[in-house]
């Protein structure tokens, strides 16, 4: 069995680099666009029964589709010009397809995994739960504030101020619905907070918050009762309500003046007959494509693309001190050279490191997808759970959802765990 796992493994990167010996270039770009959803389906597949992981492979199958819309029916996927040329497409494919072949080649399914909820052993400590509670909440209030939806204004000239913290409450949510025992009261409070901030952000015209927390919540309350096909059904509901938002968010009137929803179904369902086809997925294509132009027309020379690197891993461990304009590539010289927003993680890898990123990115993920399927150690569990939890945010926005919001939650819970402990033997003692 083992080595048959270490034919495919090895089998699949023959195939991949067969694929690079092609010389026609639309030919080329067809046979990638297929490997790469070929890639994701296996490993939609392998992990159907690991609930989490399979969602996060459906998810990111997304990301295909933007690049069979270029090189199957000749599409443009962004309004940004750009650099948003099949050329550079072209290279984002291969890069992103190499990244999900270096997954395949590393990761490895644990046949005895066990749900995360029950890897935890839970607190009883009401005044801790009570604290943590009252922490999400002045987060919740004040984190996100300013213009909203319902003043009429589109999402793109609302006058709001967000601050990253309000995306950071999903580390002590986290927390909460991991470390403390999963009783009635806790659960209504939990869910409480959580509508709260999803309402909040959906007001304020964001998505991504919203959808983390549900699929936060979803590991604390519901793996262990949605099965995998309802999962699939959840998904294209889901699908549907998200692209709605976004009609709405871009027009509130078809919510304000009543609520149009035969208008806002038009608006998601109406004929495209142009020759751009504009989605998030889209946008976030151009932008990596423009990065790759940054290195071609050495905008993003050697020297600056190792100094991207060094302000990306100073800002994971400076929060709150001012960043260099290279700590975030996504927005580097946006002003000059315009992007939808976002850019795909293994592209972040690639601009820091070359191919050495791509394979270190997708080796480093299959880690901590390996460790989420089998650790007990908890604080470890929690980091690798917030980072399926973000998934949304860094596989197309920016990685450092990923080693920033995930690592901050390990000493954070390590303090709590053991202030409890600390606690709990004073009490024993009197």
């Amino acid at each position: 069995m083992r080595q048959k796992k270490i034919l495919i493994r090895f089998f699949l990167l023959f195939v991949f680099l067969i694929v690079q010996l092609i010389s026609d270039f639309d030919l080329k770009n067809k046979v990638f666009v297929i490997l790469s959803m070929i890639f994701l389906i296996r490993l939609i597949y392998i992990f159907r029964d690991i609930r989490p992981l399979f969602m996060l492979f459906l998810f990111m199958f997304s990301y295909t589709m933007p690049f069979y819309q270029v090189f199957f029916l000749d599409k443009t996927v962004s309004y940004h010009a750009s650099f948003n040329t099949p050329y550079f497409l072209s290279r984002v494919l291969e890069i992103f397809t190499l990244f999900i072949f270096g997954i395949n080649f590393f990761i490895i399914k644990n046949l005895k995994y066990q749900f995360v909820s029950k890897r935890f052993k839970r607190s009883e400590n009401k005044v801790v739960f009570y604290l943590l509670s009252l922490i999400v909440l002045f987060i919740a209030l004040f984190a996100l504030q300013g213009q909203n939806l319902l003043s009429g204004a589109s999402y793109g000239d609302l006058d709001k101020d967000r601050s990253p913290m309000y995306e950071y409450s999903l580390i002590f949510l986290s927390i909460l619905i991991f470390g403390f025992k999963n009783n009635f009261r806790n659960r209504v409070i939990i869910i409480g907070l959580s509508s709260f901030i999803i309402l909040k952000d959906i007001l304020y015209g964001g998505r991504v918050t919203s959808f983390m927390l549900l699929i936060l919540l979803f590991y604390g309350y519901f793996e262990h009762k949605i099965s995998t096909k309802r999962i699939v059904i959840y998904s294209v509901i889901f699908y549907f309500i998200m692209a709605s938002l976004s009609v709405i968010r871009g027009n509130p009137a078809l919510l304000l003046d009543g609520f149009k929803f035969g208008e806002i179904v038009e608006g998601f369902f109406a004929k495209n007959d142009n020759e751009i086809v504009t989605s998030n997925q889209g946008d976030i294509a151009q932008s990596s494509a423009r990065l790759i132009g940054f290195t071609k027309k050495n905008i993003l020379n050697q020297p600056r693309r190792t100094r991207a690197l060094y302000e990306f891993v100073r800002s994971v461990f400076t929060p709150g001190f001012s960043q260099h304009e290279l700590s975030n590539l996504s927005k580097y010289k946006k002003e000059e050279y315009s992007a939808g927003g976002g850019t795909l993680l293994p592209i972040y890898f690639y601009i820091w490191l070359s191919y050495f990123g791509i394979i270190l990115i997708s080796w480093f993920f299959s880690k901590i997808a390996i460790m989420f399927q089998s650790t007990n150690k908890e604080h470890i569990l929690l980091f690798c759970i917030l980072v399926m939890t973000t998934y949304p945010r860094w596989i197309g926005y920016s990685p450092n959802t990923m080693f920033k919001l995930s690592l901050y939650v390990i000493p954070i819970f390590l303090i709590i765990k053991n202030f409890i402990k600390i606690k709990q033997s004073k009490s024993l003692i009197y």
